[in-house]
């Protein structure tokens, strides 16, 4: 039964215009659920699959083991909304040498768990709602080198040295 939903859910995105946010990335990341076998894991999935919508709500993230089941796009997986606004794919680490170096002025973070920082330039950045890892930084902001690859004018993606996670900013300033 499930299937046959998830089917005609499939169905009728293709034949509506895109309308991408929070809740078509969610419906998604539940399409790409559909694809595990195991009961817990598909629930554990969709618990992830809906982190978006959980972050446009403001309400606490799912634990990250939730985040991570669910199933990365892939040329087989269904992709119920493209994103045409959304920053492109974070690059690989090793493409981070090339990108602007700086340390971190000031961060806070939002009950939401995500954070907004100052570089040192001036440059005040938020995490993107739909990014999915959250920073668990503590000390002071200038404790921080990071590495900020410009996607747009309005977009970028930094790692932080020391920290395994590529995250999706959105420029404030």
């Amino acid at each position: 039964m499930r299937k046959h939903l998830l089917l005609a859910g499939l169905a009728m995105a293709s034949l509506s215009p895109a309308l991408a946010g929070p809740r078509e990335d969610s419906d998604a990341g539940i399409a790409r659920c559909a694809t595990l076998g195991d009961d817990r894991a598909y629930l554990n999935c969709i618990y992830g699959a809906v982190q978006p919508l959980r972050a446009r709500l403001g309400l606490p993230p799912a634990p990250e083991a939730q985040i991570r089941a669910v199933p990365p796009v892939t040329a087989s997986a269904p992709i119920l909304s493209p994103r045409p606004t959304a920053a492109p794919r974070a690059p690989s680490e090793a493409a981070f040498a090339g990108g602007m170096r700086e340390r971190i002025d000031n961060f806070t973070f939002g009950r939401d768990g995500l954070f907004r920082l100052m570089l040192e330039n001036g440059e005040m950045y938020r995490q993107d709602p739909a990014d999915a890892p959250r920073a668990r930084w503590t000390g002071r902001g200038s404790d921080y080198l990071v590495f900020v690859i410009k996607q747009g004018p309005r977009n970028a993606v930094m790692k932080v040295m020391g920290d395994t996670n590529i995250y999706r900013m959105q420029k404030v300033n």
